[in-house]
């Protein structure tokens, strides 16, 4: 494997890994005053998606 193929396996992992890592700590965080937990978890993965889609346009060659 080149150096080239393996900086770009390991942007790819960390292409997936960052969204899951911010939806899950969003996931797991209490949920503010006046806001329901299942409003919060849309929340978390809005971020996540949001996230990825802005993640994946500025890494794009």
């Amino acid at each position: 494997m080149s150096t080239n193929e393996t900086t770009s396996s390991t942007r790819q992992a960390i292409a997936v890994a960052v969204p899951i890592v911010l939806g899950l700590a969003i996931w797991f965080t209490p949920a503010p005053e006046g806001l329901s937990l299942q409003a919060w978890h849309r929340f978390a993965i809005f971020a996540a998606t949001i996230f990825t889609s802005s993640w994946s346009r500025s890494t794009s060659s």
